[in-house]
C-alpha cells in the first residue's frame, strides 16, 4: 500500500515536472544570468530620433528574446525598461522646443558565453536640455 502512494506521488512530481519544464528551466536560466548582471548610470546626449530609434532596438530585441527560452525572463526585463525609455520620448514629443536631452540612463548587461545583452532598463534622469543652441540645466517638476 506505501509503495502504491510513494508511486502516485511520484508520478504526479513527474506530471508537474513535464508541465512546468520551460518555466522552472527559465527560472533557473535566469537566475544564472542574475550572477553575471551589471547595472551602470551612463549620461548621454541624445535627440529624439536616437533614443526613438534605441527604443525601437529594443523592442525588436524584447520580441527576439521572447521566443527563446533560455532568455524569456530577461526580456520582461527588456520590455520594461523598453516601456521607461518611452516615457523619455513622451517629454521629448510634449516639448518640442528641445531638441535633444543629457539623460543618465541605467544600462543594464547580462553576460553569458553566448552573449552579451545591453539594454536601457529605467527611464533615466534628464540633466540637461538643449533649447536654442545652449544647455540648460533640467530640474524636473516634483
Amino acid at each position: 500500500m506505501k509503495k502504491r502512494y510513494f508511486f502516485m506521488i511520484f508520478v504526479f512530481l513527474l506530471v508537474i515536472g513535464f508541465v512546468f519544464f520551460h518555466s522552472i528551466q527559465s527560472y533557473l536560466f535566469k537566475a544564472s544570468f542574475d550572477n553575471n548582471k551589471e547595472v551602470a548610470i551612463e549620461a548621454k546626449a541624445v535627440s529624439f530620433d536616437e533614443l526613438y530609434l534605441n527604443a525601437f532596438q529594443q523592442m525588436k530585441l524584447a520580441q527576439q528574446l521572447e521566443s527563446s527560452t533560455k532568455y524569456s525572463l530577461v526580456a520582461e526585463e527588456v520590455r520594461d525598461g523598453y516601456e521607461k525609455t518611452n516615457e523619455t520620448l513622451h517629454f521629448l514629443k510634449e516639448h518640442p522646443n528641445i531638441k535633444s536631452i543629457k539623460v543618465e540612463l541605467p544600462i543594464t548587461r547580462y553576460k553569458d558565453k553566448d552573449n552579451i545583452i545591453e539594454f536601457i532598463s529605467g527611464k533615466g534622469k534628464i540633466i540637461e536640455v538643449l533649447i536654442n543652441d545652449e544647455w540648460v540645466e533640467y530640474n524636473a517638476p516634483e
